[in-house]
């Protein structure tokens, strides 16, 4: 069972990990590069989301104890902080599409997500401005 183990080990030894990545020899020729880029871009949207559900969850914990109106208000504004939060996240990670094979593909793919992540934000701010000006029977 030992001399297995060894035998193994010694295989493992010879062909170190690092340069069977680079020559593709670990997956049959196939180069990671389009997988790391797709994968980096999808943690960088990923990344962006969680930090404004963090955000948001924090700033709401603040509204619990208001009273209606001023509740509506304060998890308005809690939203559109962490959507602000949110679109700068993606602003910084967008920069590094630059270092990317595809950097074109990458810069459309952000620039989709910064519109939508924007178009929020805008909406939630008119929603709030909206909000603001009526009326409540408390």
């Amino acid at each position: 069972m030992s001399e297995l183990v060894e035998e193994y080990l010694s295989q493992l030894q010879e062909v170190p990990v690092a340069a069977a990545v680079a020559t593709g020899a670990a997956t049959g020729g196939m180069s990671f590069a389009p997988v790391l880029a797709a994968v980096s871009v999808f943690s960088a949207f990923n990344m962006a989301f969680q930090l404004y559900k963090n955000y948001f969850t924090k700033a709401a914990r603040q509204c619990k104890d208001l009273p209606g109106k001023e509740k509506a208000l304060c998890m308005l504004r809690a939203k559109a902080a962490g959507k602000k939060a949110q679109l700068n996240a993606l602003k910084q990670a967008s920069n590094k599409c630059m270092k990317t094979k595809n950097a074109e593909k990458c810069k459309q793919k952000f620039q989709a997500k910064l519109s939508k992540v924007g178009g929020d934000l805008g909406a939630l701010k008119s929603r709030f401005q909206q909000l603001s000006q009526q009326k409540y029977a408390e």
